[in-house]
């Protein structure tokens, strides 16, 4: 139902279904039988909008995720999914609404603004609301862009003038997109599994600019790849870790720098591989002692999104599990247990 009234129809054998001489605007698509309501699709009158739903799901996809984008008319809006993506064209209401979304994780993003929200934990019952507020100056400002081959789920930052600073995760398809970027130089840093690349990149403030990632994992200032690193500390810490019950204590340390940190310390033991990860990450590894500034048993995971991490030095018998929000710094102690 929508600006023309309410029109009705019955799926064929395969499925399929359509409707035909719909007017522009928003509109609502109900499937009463199997609980489906999907509101704010929007139609311009003139193209033609393909949907799936999925059946099987149902009785376990009622979550939704809904909200307003104040001065977002005109944007779009999209919802990364389990199994992919759906977009919605923010009407003059400003509001939009996701909903028979199945349990996962779901991230939003607003295209060709630095709005973004993940960690978005939806049970197939639940509902959330995000609201964005878009200022009129993001508008026709600068965009970096790119694709990162085989990086899906990789954590991207970027810092840049004015203390700018965004944290998005690679889609599906490793691409990544920030906007409403002032004219300046920015700072990339591309989390991978076994390390991070860096990079400078500046844009105009008024174009799209493409940024140009390798799949190298290069990962520190002498170009030694924590690969080779790491096979190096598991072949000096096999022989002395045992399958024992390790210690462990958690802080906060306040007066975080704007974004999710976790740090750890294994107590006593140099160029220990440490490994993080999440159901939706493959994570990365660190070596104690490779940050500087830090203490020769200590690493250090930054930056960092919200959501529920799991952590595990090599040695210890099993990871723990922590839960990380936003603009938030953990302080992880491990202490080895001696023969």
């Amino acid at each position: 139902k929508g600006p023309g009234g309410k029109q009705e129809t019955v799926t064929d054998p395969a499925g399929n279904f359509h409707f035909e001489n719909l007017s522009a605007g928003a509109y609502e698509l109900i499937v009463p039988t199997l609980g489906i309501h999907r509101k704010g699709i929007r139609v311009d009158g003139a193209t033609a909008i393909s949907l799936h739903l999925d059946a099987k799901q149902t009785s376990d996809a009622q979550s939704s995720i809904s909200g307003r984008v104040v001065n977002g008319a005109g944007l779009t809006i999209v919802l990364r999914k389990p199994d992919g993506e759906e977009r919605i064209q923010i009407g003059v209401d400003e509001f939009y609404a996701f909903e028979g979304l199945a349990p996962g994780y779901y991230y939003l993003r607003v295209l060709n603004t630095s709005l973004r929200r993940g960690g978005l934990v939806m049970t197939g019952k639940n509902h959330r609301k995000v609201n964005f507020n878009a200022p009129k100056s993001m508008r026709n400002m600068g965009t970096l862009y790119g694709e990162v081959p085989n990086g899906a789920g990789w954590q991207l930052y970027l810092r840049g003038p004015e203390d700018i600073e965004v944290l998005q995760p690679l889609d599906e398809k490793g691409r990544f997109e920030i906007g409403g970027l002032k004219a300046g130089a920015y700072q990339l840093i591309l989390q991978t599994p076994t390390g991070e690349q860096r990079l400078t990149a500046s844009t105009d403030g008024l174009n799209r600019q493409r940024v140009v990632f390798e799949n190298n994992e290069t990962t520190s200032e002498n170009h030694e790849t924590l690969s080779e690193k790491a096979e190096e500390a598991l072949a000096l810490h096999s022989e002395t870790t045992s399958i024992q019950i390790w210690d462990y204590q958690i802080t906060e340390i306040q007066n975080s720098p704007g974004f999710g940190v976790i740090r750890v310390e294994v107590i006593g033991k140099k160029k220990l591989p440490v490994r993080i990860w999440n159901a939706d990450w493959q994570g990365m590894m660190r070596l104690t002692g490779d940050k500087l500034e830090l203490a020769e048993d200590m690493c250090e995971f930054a930056p960092l999104g919200a959501g529920e991490f799991f952590i595990q030095p090599l040695g210890a018998p099993n990871p723990i599990k922590v839960e990380l929000s936003h603009s938030q710094t953990l302080f992880i102690t491990f202490t080895v247990p001696t023969d």
